[in-house]
């Protein structure tokens, strides 16, 4: 990630936590932007492994009105893991999508637990993006903007 998406990325989250926002809402906020995208992005491989990855999306989507079992979220992330470690060589785009869909299944508290001092995931949400669609970030940007009625930043 070059620096200027670094320092949009930590604007971006400080107005977000002004507003109240919690990384519930961003988990399915960008869940919703992943399974927006996926479509126009034509992405294939085993059906198995993009059904399941497009399941964990849609699942993840529901956070910001919903919490979700500790044990459906942990039997989730460990499917999209296996489908991220077993694709990494064959296929890093599905590899890289299944990442991100693991990040979608940390609600606030797993957050709390599990961070390294970030205030949320939006870091790891765009790196790990640019991982499928290295130019990407403007389209990331311009959709959380658009999502969370961010007015006056320039995203």
């Amino acid at each position: 990630m070059n620096e200027l998406n670094l320092d949009r990325i930590y604007r971006l989250e400080k107005r977000l936590i002004a507003d109240g926002q919690s990384v519930n809402e961003l988990a399915a906020a960008f869940s919703i932007y992943l399974l927006s995208r996926l479509e126009i992005w034509a992405l294939t491989s085993s059906s198995n492994s993009v059904d399941l990855v497009l399941a964990s999306l849609s699942f993840s989507a529901t956070f910001g009105t919903a919490q979700a079992s500790n044990e459906a979220k942990r039997a989730l992330r460990l499917q999209v893991a296996e489908i991220e470690i077993s694709l990494r060589q064959v296929d890093p785009v599905i590899s890289n999508v299944a990442r991100c869909a693991g990040d979608c299944l940390y609600d606030e508290s797993d957050w709390q637990e599990n961070n390294d001092g970030d205030n949320t995931p939006l870091f790891y949400y765009l790196d790990h993006l640019e991982r499928i669609k290295p130019d990407a970030a403007e389209d990331f940007f311009g959709f959380f903007c658009d999502y969370f009625n961010v007015a006056n930043f320039s995203c």
